[in-house]
């Protein structure tokens, strides 16, 4: 009897999960769609908050100069988080140019809100019309920001952009690069679907004049993420904006994996900390049974090894299966895209382990308590 129910419980889970799967399948399909590029100059104000990255701000800088967009019409602003390594001191050399600017903020105010408290001060000193967001960390091609642009016609209001990790060498990094992929896809997917939910802020545009009719980060400021998902369910709730997702090479944001699990943990555990502030919607509820379904891929093989029973196991290596499957065929679609390499053992590596970090991530993300940038984050 216990069997039998776990086997329908089972099914059901699996059930919900390949439907979330195909919404996404089918989302990348509408995202693929190529846009016109706007016929006149938009004025972009490029918002880069950054915290002790002494050892990357130079390669960020010369993306920045890189960058085949007319200066006229671009600003850079780096928001400087009161750095306590040498990155500041990287902007000597670049004072020359008059469209790269520095911002440096005191340290005084609490930990949960310096990054939403460094863009929002890049945006009180933006003129432009567009507000392109990345990290410090991170690099890009030279027409990522006409690439971006692109998406804007009148109708548009946000823009999400892809984002890969690169330089991947070890087994690890290799791995974080195929779940990283997923969630990049999975959010492609989303927008695709009409239901946007998931975005990076390494690679997000959106009109600076919406920022303020949707009340920037006011109801989320206590909160160390979400400066980038939030804003974009907020753009799409509030106003009559589309959100799109920019489905195309150089529109990609390079950057690194995480160096050690701990770190990784202590990102992941950020990320998951803003889901308790996703709007109480379908789909919403729909990430229950998922994230159940985490949860059983870890207890089946436990129990069933304890307990000495073939059938548990059976339903685990079914369940693993399907879902495994499933996802490869989200992860094929992304290969142009991303350009990530994938065999049969690393992947089965990566999916057998996902269930594990994603319920600790969660678990220790919704607690609150956590590190950031050399920040302990407690609630």
């Amino acid at each position: 009897m216990f069997i039998s129910i776990v086997a329908i419980v089972c099914f059901f889970l699996e059930l919900v999960y390949l439907a979330f799967l195909l919404r996404i399948r089918h989302g990348i399909f509408n995202v693929r769609i190529i846009e016109n590029i706007p016929s006149s100059p938009i004025k972009v104000s490029i918002i880069i908050p950054f915290r002790n990255e002494e050892t990357c701000i130079v390669q960020s800088l010369q993306s920045i100069l890189k960058l085949d967009y007319d200066a006229e019409f671009l600003e850079v602003i780096y928001v400087n988080d009161a750095s306590t390594d040498r990155s500041a001191l990287a902007f000597k050399e670049y004072e020359k140019y008059t469209h790269i600017r520095l911002i440096n903020l005191p340290e005084g105010s609490k930990a949960e809100n310096r990054k939403k408290f460094a863009i929002q001060t890049g945006i009180d000193n933006a003129t432009g019309e567009i507000i392109l967001g990345t990290d410090a960390d991170c690099a890009f091609g030279p027409f990522w920001v006409k690439t971006m642009i692109s998406m804007f016609d009148l109708n548009t209001g946000f823009v999400s952009g892809p984002v890969a990790y690169s330089n991947c060498k070890t087994t690890f990094e290799k791995m974080q690069q195929l779940e990283f992929s997923g969630l990049v896809l999975s959010g492609a997917g989303l927008i695709g679907s009409g239901n946007p939910m998931i975005c990076n802020g390494a690679n997000l545009a959106y009109r600076r004049h919406l920022f303020a009719q949707v009340d920037g980060f006011h109801d989320n400021n206590n909160l160390s993420s979400g400066d980038d998902e939030l804003l974009m369910k907020k753009i799409f709730k509030q106003t009559g904006y589309k959100v799109k997702f920019c489905f195309k090479r150089d529109a990609v944001v390079n950057t690194s994996p995480s160096r050690s699990l701990e770190e990784f943990i202590q990102q992941r555990s950020r990320w998951a900390s803003k889901g308790k502030y996703y709007p109480k919607n379908f789909l919403y509820f729909q990430l229950v049974p998922i994230f159940a379904l985490y949860v059983l891929l870890i207890l089946l093989p436990l129990i069933g090894i304890l307990a000495g029973s073939a059938s548990l196991l059976f339903l685990f290596v079914l369940l693993f299966g399907f879902k495994s499957f499933s996802e490869y065929s989200i992860l094929k679609e992304g290969n142009e895209l991303l350009q990530y390499h994938i065999t049969p053992s690393l992947y089965l590596q990566t999916a057998f382990l996902q269930p594990l970090y994603i319920v600790a991530a969660v678990i220790k993300g919704y607690s609150g308590n956590y590190r950031w940038k050399g920040r302990s984050v407690k609630k």
